[in-house]
Protein backbone atom coordinates (compact mmCIF):
# COMPACT_ATOMS: atom_id res chain seq x y z
CA UNK A 1 0.00 0.00 0.00
CA UNK A 2 1.30 3.46 -0.92
CA UNK A 3 1.64 6.37 1.48
CA UNK A 4 -1.42 8.52 2.00
CA UNK A 5 -1.73 11.33 -0.54
CA UNK A 6 -3.23 14.44 1.04
CA UNK A 7 -5.68 16.49 -0.93
CA UNK A 8 -4.44 19.81 -2.31
CA UNK A 9 -5.31 23.05 -0.51
CA UNK A 10 -7.71 23.83 -3.37
CA UNK A 11 -9.45 20.47 -2.95
CA UNK A 12 -9.59 20.94 0.83
CA UNK A 13 -11.12 24.41 0.46
CA UNK A 14 -13.97 23.05 -1.64
CA UNK A 15 -15.62 21.45 1.37
CA UNK A 16 -14.33 23.21 4.48
CA UNK A 17 -11.38 20.92 5.19
CA UNK A 18 -11.96 18.19 2.62
CA UNK A 19 -13.77 17.15 -0.52
CA UNK A 20 -17.45 16.40 -0.11
CA UNK A 21 -18.63 13.13 -1.64
CA UNK A 22 -22.21 11.86 -1.48
CA UNK A 23 -22.94 8.16 -0.91
CA UNK A 24 -24.75 6.84 -3.99
CA UNK A 25 -25.10 3.14 -3.12
CA UNK A 26 -27.79 1.90 -0.74
CA UNK A 27 -25.16 1.61 2.03
CA UNK A 28 -21.37 1.66 2.32
CA UNK A 29 -19.05 0.42 5.04
CA UNK A 30 -16.59 2.67 6.85
CA UNK A 31 -13.51 0.71 7.93
CA UNK A 32 -10.85 1.41 10.54
CA UNK A 33 -8.10 1.21 7.89
CA UNK A 34 -7.62 1.33 4.11
CA UNK A 35 -8.25 -2.33 3.31
CA UNK A 36 -11.00 -4.94 3.26
CA UNK A 37 -9.13 -6.70 6.06
CA UNK A 38 -9.90 -3.88 8.55
CA UNK A 39 -13.10 -4.14 10.59
CA UNK A 40 -16.23 -2.19 9.69
CA UNK A 41 -16.74 0.60 12.23
CA UNK A 42 -19.82 2.26 10.70
CA UNK A 43 -22.30 1.87 7.87
CA UNK A 44 -23.56 4.91 5.99
CA UNK A 45 -26.78 5.20 4.00
CA UNK A 46 -27.42 6.61 0.55
CA UNK A 47 -27.54 10.39 0.42
CA UNK A 48 -25.07 10.95 3.28
CA UNK A 49 -22.30 13.41 2.41
CA UNK A 50 -18.77 12.40 3.39
CA UNK A 51 -15.82 14.71 3.97
CA UNK A 52 -12.61 13.19 2.55
CA UNK A 53 -9.14 14.29 3.64
CA UNK A 54 -6.80 12.09 1.60
CA UNK A 55 -6.41 8.69 -0.04
CA UNK A 56 -4.15 5.70 -0.55
CA UNK A 57 -4.04 3.36 -3.53
CA UNK A 58 -4.37 -0.32 -2.72
CA UNK A 59 -4.36 -3.48 -4.78
CA UNK A 60 -7.25 -4.57 -7.01
CA UNK A 61 -8.17 -7.41 -4.62
CA UNK A 62 -8.31 -4.82 -1.86
CA UNK A 63 -10.82 -2.60 -3.70
CA UNK A 64 -8.26 -0.16 -5.17
CA UNK A 65 -8.17 3.41 -3.86
CA UNK A 66 -9.34 4.15 -0.31
CA UNK A 67 -10.41 7.59 0.95
CA UNK A 68 -9.91 8.74 4.53
CA UNK A 69 -13.01 10.52 5.83
CA UNK A 70 -13.58 12.64 8.91
CA UNK A 71 -17.31 13.31 8.61
CA UNK A 72 -19.82 11.95 9.46
CA UNK A 73 -17.53 9.24 10.89
CA UNK A 74 -13.74 8.91 11.01
CA UNK A 75 -12.39 6.02 8.97
CA UNK A 76 -11.78 4.75 5.44
CA UNK A 77 -14.13 4.09 2.50
CA UNK A 78 -13.46 2.37 -0.79
CA UNK A 79 -13.55 4.49 -3.94
CA UNK A 80 -15.37 1.57 -5.59
CA UNK A 81 -18.17 1.95 -3.04
CA UNK A 82 -18.33 5.68 -3.73
CA UNK A 83 -18.42 5.19 -7.48
CA UNK A 84 -15.39 7.45 -8.04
Amino acid sequence: MDSMIPLTPEEMAQANGGVAVTVRLKTIDVRSGPSLSYPVIATLSSGVTLNTTGYVSGSEQDAGRWYMINKPAKGWVSAADLGI
